[in-house]
């Protein structure tokens, strides 16, 4: 007998004959046409997602304050930059990705999601042209330190930063 055969041969009949109306439904639901997802209106504060509880619970557990869960992104850009325009496709992508323009306050001592209007996105330059390409290199190096380390404050920032 195969391995499959002896597990069959390991069921009562009753539980073959749940086993097998369970796998009729659950083809009978795949034939189905699953509901409509609905838009809530964005003017009323929404729950957390399951995963949105637990990061706001270890931001509060750790005090706030903590960027253990940053997701830092650096890049060197080489030639001619449009800075209006970065700026411009940054504050295109927050416009279109709500999530990016989402809070977490604490209403009645629980979390809840604000989700803002589209905002520009500054994109702050810091000049080093007068520093050598050595102190150049150094000073990038830690200002990008010091950027990865700066918190959020998930009841009031927006979850995009970026500089230049």
């Amino acid at each position: 007998m195969s391995k499959t055969a002896d597990r069959v041969t390991q069921f009562t009949a009753e539980q073959i004959k749940t086993l097998s109306l369970r796998l009729k439904q659950r083809k009978a639901d795949r034939g189905a046409t699953p509901p409509a997802i609905v838009r809530v209106p964005r003017t009323e504060t929404l729950p957390l997602s399951f995963a949105q509880q637990r990061l706001w619970f270890i931001d509060r557990l750790s005090g706030g304050g903590d960027a253990a869960y940053n997701v830092p992104v650096a890049v060197r850009l080489t030639g001619a930059l449009d800075v209006a325009a970065l700026a411009a496709a940054l504050t295109e992508i927050v416009r279109r990705h709500e999530v990016l323009r989402t809070t977490f306050p604490t209403v009645s001592g629980a979390p809840v999601q604000r989700i803002h209007d589209a905002h520009p996105v500054p994109v702050p330059v810091t000049d080093l042209s007068h520093l050598s390409v050595v102190e150049r290199e150094q000073a990038a190096r830690e200002l990008a330190a010091e950027a990865v380390m700066r918190p959020f404050d998930l009841s009031a920032d927006s979850l995009l930063r970026a500089s230049l």
